[in-house]
């Protein structure tokens, strides 16, 4: 239906439900609102260095610690790298691509991957460590990052990603006291040195 067949339309319609009904109708033919993006949509926290190693641009975010988001569609059976030209042809912006691939990763976590918290001396260690290659990227997703404090009774946590599989986290109080702070540094600094995919 045109624009002008929808007017003339909505001109006979005398009853406001039947004006809602095409209207909403004709905003599913046009396809206005949010781009439709792949499901199996995904963020991947890359550092710089690692970036520079690609032979083509793909789709990125800048992110804190001289990291990038990138973004996969990871089906399971394939993983492809989007690249500006995928964001264009889906008629999406990278703030919405960026938006919907934390979507589908949290929903995704919270579905198959539970947060995991074991004692670690007087506190409790909190993450994720499932070797789904997702890892350090939670650490970038506002709702997964809520969890961890949650269960720090809303204490800030402090966090690390030193590889692509590791992401862990400890209440800002354990590491001001004592000496956690400088073992949770080496030990950070040491898996990030000898780590196959090293993250920050």
């Amino acid at each position: 239906m045109s624009i002008s067949g929808f007017w003339r339309h909505w001109k006979r319609c005398d009853d406001d439900l039947w004006l809602w009904l095409w209207l909403w109708l004709y905003w599913l033919r046009i396809g206005i609102g949010r781009p439709q993006l792949p499901d199996d949509l995904m963020p991947l926290l890359q550092p710089a260095f690692a970036l520079r190693g690609w032979d083509f641009e793909p789709a990125s975010t800048e992110a804190p610690g001289n990291l990038s988001v990138v973004y996969v569609v990871d089906t399971g059976d394939s993983f492809t790298v989007v690249r500006p030209e995928d964001v264009e042809r889906w008629g999406a912006s990278l703030e919405e691509v960026h938006e919907v691939a934390l979507d589908n990763l949290e929903r995704q976590t919270d579905d198959e991957e539970p947060l995991l918290c074991e004692p670690s001396g007087n506190w409790e260690l909190c993450g994720w460590s499932t070797s789904d290659g997702y890892d350090a990227t939670r650490m970038i997703v506002p709702g997964l990052r809520r969890q961890i404090e949650q269960e720090y009774d809303g204490a800030e946590a402090v966090y690390a990603a030193p590889m692509d599989d590791v992401y862990v986290a400890l209440p800002r109080q354990a590491i001001e006291r004592g000496n956690s702070e400088e073992l949770l540094r080496t030990k950070v600094a040491r898996d990030f040195q000898t780590a196959d995919n090293p993250v920050s």
